[in-house]
């Protein structure tokens, strides 16, 4: 009978380890299972959880996996720095930190994210290639870090805001929780400087919301902790289900993104460690002139979501 060969995604056919694991080890029966074509998108936890049997062999470019499937008793094969293929453990591999644990019942055919919210690929639209890598690394990581997306429960964001000599500066912080065991994780923030000349309270929950689309969380429920008082003041104001729709480019913006999360709250953010935190961070990268600070155009931004916006309504009334 066959050896049952799970090739992970980075291993497939036109990978080095695909081809040395060929030359090496390829003239026995295996059967071959393509992660890339049976699992899409499968999380470390359930390759470990679901896959992996005694007597079953992992193929796989990932160190770490490599080295928990060794832990957990299972014949794996990667590659070692010199490019050869080995079974053995890696010197420059150490793994401490316990794994999430699995929160699917079943093995699944496809794990990846659906398709990305409109908004999504509108926001993405004015991104440079390094830029969306850097997002994609993200996402990975803190994928990674609950298991699977699945196992990401609650997003919290505390948003700031500081009027500098150098213009408007803009900071979020994303705080992240799980349900697979996890301890909660600060997932990633961010700190810009607007373009445009004036202030905007729509500019500092935009420049957060935006980074919750591009991070794919916009369907977790997600909570919102608003230091600027008048930008707290304009989200309720635009949440309001009797509100009229804004006229205002950016605010009109601002109300796209707040009304297309699936489950969003508001809350002030006034006193305790999130709140000082924050200022401390917003004077810090103010002083310093730090590398963390981005140039966001936030009025090209929102004409790019109202302008397509547009476009679309038109077409629909074309076809209706």
């Amino acid at each position: 009978m066959a050896k049952r060969v799970v090739v992970d995604e980075n291993a497939g056919r036109n990978t080095a380890l695909w081809h040395e694991f060929q030359r090496v080890l390829g003239c026995q029966p295996w059967d071959y299972v393509f992660l890339s074509v049976a699992h899409p998108g499968i999380p470390d936890v359930e390759i470990l959880d679901k896959l992996l049997q005694p007597g079953t062999v992992l193929l796989t470019g990932d160190c770490v996996l490599h080295e928990r499937a060794i832990q957990q008793g299972i014949r794996s094969y990667t590659l070692d720095q010199q490019g050869q293929l080995t079974r053995q453990r890696q010197a420059r591999v150490t793994v401490s930190k316990p794994l999430a644990q699995s929160v699917h019942a079943d093995l699944q055919d496809d794990y990846r994210h659906k398709a990305d919210h409109e908004i999504t690929g509108r926001l993405k639209s004015g991104l440079t290639e390094k830029q969306l890598k850097r997002y994609r690394t993200a996402r990975r990581r803190i994928r990674s870090h609950f298991g699977s997306a699945r196992a990401i429960s609650q997003v919290a964001v505390t948003v700031g805001s500081k009027t500098t000599r150098r213009g408007f500066l803009c900071g979020f912080v994303f705080q992240v929780a799980g349900n697979s065991g996890q301890k909660g994780l600060r997932a990633t923030e961010g700190y810009s400087l607007t373009t445009v000349g004036d202030a905007n309270a729509a500019c500092p929950v935009i420049h957060a919301l935006r980074d919750l689309y591009l991070l794919q969380l916009e369907q977790v429920r997600t909570e919102v902790f608003v230091i600027p008082p008048e930008s707290l003041e304009l989200s309720r104001r635009l949440l309001d289900s009797e509100a009229r729709e804004p006229t205002e480019a950016l605010a009109g913006s601002l109300n796209r993104l707040l009304q297309a999360v699936s489950c969003l709250t508001l809350h002030p953010c006034v006193k305790g460690p999130f709140f000082e935190s924050m200022q401390r961070k917003l004077e810090q990268v103010d002083r310093t002139g730090s590398n963390e600070v981005t140039r966001v155009d936030f009025a090209q931004l929102a004409g790019r979501l109202l302008a397509e916006e547009a476009e679309c309504g038109k077409t629909n009334r074309t076809h209706s």
